[in-house]
């Protein structure tokens, strides 16, 4: 597979990556990709939580309005005057929490695209990190998030959709009936599902991707959710790339943006 593409990737503004639009441009034009979409986590409120849990989820680190504002829209804008050779979209990769409507459509009026990635969500009247060990309402309650998320037409893709099955040991029914929900859901609101290439060893899950496999009519991307320069085109990539073709995944080769208002 020839990769020419690629959507989730991040910059230091985000507190946990390195390097700057620019870089990943650069590399993007080495290895010869035709279209590049910048993907870094999004600004969110500190009133929408304690802050408390806020810290925790480590959102104090992230870029806030301001930098999104003044830092990370502008060195995109100069990227894609500065580098016509390669086709540079404009994302962010984004929470969902609800009834905040207003702020993402402020948001998502800037850009090219949203990534959703759910790595908290609300459930039994808390934020649960997708990260801990979460309980199988907790499951049900992300599947819940997703659905909620995507009828609001917001989002192009769902970044690393198996990622509520990091902690789980023995893949069960309960957990393939999520699975197949998450896969409907996205299939009935054509939003892509992203086989992720930065789980370092605990995802993509196979079990998982057998059962997309099942469907035709998935839409599939590859991302390398890129948190380090050499990570952009680099061993991570190949593996992600080697785990689809040996499931026989239908990987799109380009993502097509949802139109937003």
């Amino acid at each position: 597979m020839k990769r020419i593409t690629n959507y989730h990737s991040h910059i230091a503004l985000c507190g946990h990556a390195e390097g700057t639009v620019e870089d990943y441009i650069q590399e993007a034009i080495r290895n010869h990709y035709e279209e590049v979409g910048i993907s870094d986590h999004a600004p969110i409120p500190s009133e929408w939580m304690p802050f408390s849990t806020y810290q925790y989820l480590w959102l104090d680190q992230m870029m806030t309005l301001q930098d999104f504002n003044e830092k990370y829209l502008p060195e995109l804008e100069m990227c894609i005057k500065k580098y016509p050779m390669i086709h540079i979209l404009k994302g962010l990769e984004i929470e969902y929490v609800p009834h905040h409507l207003d702020y993402y459509d402020m948001l998502r009026r800037k850009l090219d695209y949203f990534n959703l990635g759910i790595h908290y969500f609300q459930s039994e009247n808390n934020i649960v990190s997708t990260y801990d060990h979460i309980s199988n309402q907790n499951m049900i309650d992300y599947v819940q998030t997703l659905e909620e998320a995507i009828k609001t037409g917001l989002f192009t893709t769902f970044v690393h959709p198996d990622l509520y099955l990091l902690c789980v040991q023995n893949f069960t029914s309960f957990h393939e009936q999520l699975a197949r929900k998450i896969i409907e859901l996205c299939i009935k609101y054509q939003v892509y599902l992203e086989v992720n290439a930065n789980g370092k060893g605990k995802y993509p899950k196979e079990e998982f991707w057998k059962i997309v496999k099942e469907y035709p009519d998935a839409l599939i991307l590859i991302g390398s959710d890129a948190h380090r320069i050499q990570d952009f085109h680099g061993k991570q990539v190949k593996d992600a790339i080697s785990f689809a073709e040996k499931l026989g995944l239908n990987i799109q080769e380009r993502m097509k943006l949802k139109p937003w208002k």
